[in-house]
This record gives C-alpha cells, sequence and structure tokens, in this order.
C-alpha cells in the first residue's frame, strides 16, 4: 500500500510489514495464492483496541504498530475512508473497504471500544444473537459480505463456525475493479506458451499492449507498473530474471524492496 505521505506515511508502514510478514508465511504452499493483507490487518487492529496487558503488548508486535499508534488515529481513519469509491465512465476505478463488529444482542461494549473502532477503521456494530438464533446471524452476516463485495462472496460463514460462547466476530472486506488507463485489445490475444516451473510450459491466451509504462530492471528481476484509469492505483508486476528464480525473488519482498520497486 501506498501513502500519501505526511503523517500517512507513517501509518501505512504498519500495514505493509505485517503484509510482508504474512506472505513470508503463506508463500511456501503450493499452488496460487491471493490474500489481502490490508483486511487481514484491519480485522486484528480493531481487535487490538480491545485489548490491554500482555495481549495488547503481543498483537502489537505482530500488526508492527508503533508506541503512538493511538495518537496516529485520525490518520489512519482518513486512510481507510479514502479506500473510498472512485468511478470514472464505464471502465472506471470502483474500490470499496468495509469493517463490521458482530457482538452477541445484550452483550455490552465499551463506549470507548467501538469509538476507537469507528474513528480509526470507519467500523460498524451490528447486534445478532449467535446463542438462540445462530441461522440469523449467519444471514445477516453474510448479507453485509454479498453488499460489501458486490455479490462476490455470498456465504462468509455457516452455522458450522458459530458457538454459543460467541460473543464477538470481525469482519472485513474490500473490493476492487479497475480498467486499465491503456485497455489491452481483445483481437490482439494469441496463444502462447506459459512457463509455471522451470522445464514446465502450459499454452495460454495472453493479450499484447505497446504503450509508454514505468519500467524496472536489474540482474535478477524485471518491474512493471500498469496504471488505472484516473493514475490513483495500479499494478505492479515482478518477473524474476531466472527461469528458477521465483523463490528468490519472494525472499526478497519487504515494505523497503516493495517502496523502491514501485
Amino acid at each position: 500500500m501506498k501513502s500519501m505521505g505526511g503523517e500517512s506515511r507513517e501509518v501505512v508502514r504498519a500495514p505493509n510489514q505485517f503484509g510482508a510478514d504474512l506472505f513470508a508465511r503463506l508463500r511456501g504452499r503450493p499452488g496460487n495464492l491471493l490474500v489481502s493483507p490490508w483486511c487481514l490487518f484491519t480485522a486484528l487492529a480493531m481487535a487490538y483496541e480491545g485489548s490491554r496487558g500482555e495481549t495488547a503488548g503481543q498483537m502489537a508486535t505482530t500488526l508492527h504498530l508503533p508506541e503512538d499508534w493511538g495518537e496516529r488515529s485520525a490518520a489512519m481513519g482518513n486512510l481507510v475512508r479514502g479506500l473510498g469509491v472512485e468511478v470514472e465512465g464505464e471502465r472506471g476505478v470502483e474500490i470499496h473497504a468495509a469493517n463490521a463488529l458482530w457482538c452477541q444482542a445484550g452483550y455490552a461494549l465499551l463506549p470507548g471500544f467501538l469509538e476507537r473502532v469507528h474513528q480509526r477503521y470507519d467500523g460498524s456494530l451490528g447486534e445478532v444473537d449467535f446463542q438462540t438464533a445462530p441461522g440469523e446471524a449467519c444471514r445477516r452476516i453474510n448479507e453485509w459480505a454479498e453488499t460489501n463485495t458486490r455479490g462476490r462472496i455470498a456465504e462468509l460463514i455457516d452455522g458450522t463456525q458459530l458457538h454459543p460462547l460467541t460473543r464477538l466476530l470481525l469482519t472485513s472486506a474490500i473490493f476492487f475493479k479497475g480498467g486499465w488507463s491503456e485497455p489491452f485489445v481483445r483481437d490482439r490475444t494469441r496463444e502462447r506458451p506459459f512457463r509455471i516451473a522451470p522445464g514446465r510450459e502450459v499454452p495460454v491466451s495472453m493479450v499484447r499492449n505497446t504503450e509508454s509504462f514505468s519500467y524496472m530492471e536489474e540482474d535478477d528481476l524485471q518491474a512493471l507498473e500498469l496504471p488505472y484509469l484516473g493514475g490513483r492505483f495500479e499494478m505492479v508486476v515482478l518477473l524474476p530474471s531466472a527461469t528458477d528464480g521465483l523463490e528468490d525473488l519472494e525472499r526478497k519482498i519487504s515494505p523497503e524492496q516493495i517502496e523502491r520497486w514501485g
């Protein structure tokens, strides 16, 4: 995640470092990987706001929160709310982030905790009955997920994931859909070999585009920046130079490297 500068630059260091730690733990699993560190960070950070003592200390360490995190609440809140809808025509960018607390009905939460969650994470509160009406609780939470992912996630939880002793559930969602600033032309699609491992290739349909893009090349990698319409967001593509260089590239990923590559 990039910041707008100033105080927000200090705020984004925590989720960026947490995201790098998370990727380091997940990258060894087989298959493709798609993960949103931002969603997991905000959900855990909301839980941190209600923690104290040793638990708070361990969570702050895991999330890489600075000691003055509480003083940065305004910047964090502005950053969360800054991930708002931005649509420019049919190909425009739409991004939406949402956070929510789901509390057992009749279970009191401290007003200060709720205020921090709202100010710093734009989090809402929903009261449900996990004890006697878990089906209705699932319905409301899944409805929230479907709405905030524009229908992409219709079943976030089911009854087996709830327990009569459940008192608080945290959810975080993010939706992104964007058109390229320089769109690809469908007629230029061609079938070409795609290398999935050293010595292993599969034929896939590829598109081609010839425009001016931000590009960087080092001894062991190439990096390309593809902007979305409006210029506020971009995709950064990293390609290792060696056919077997993916694992080495993954080990190098850190907030400092990402900022330098981007």
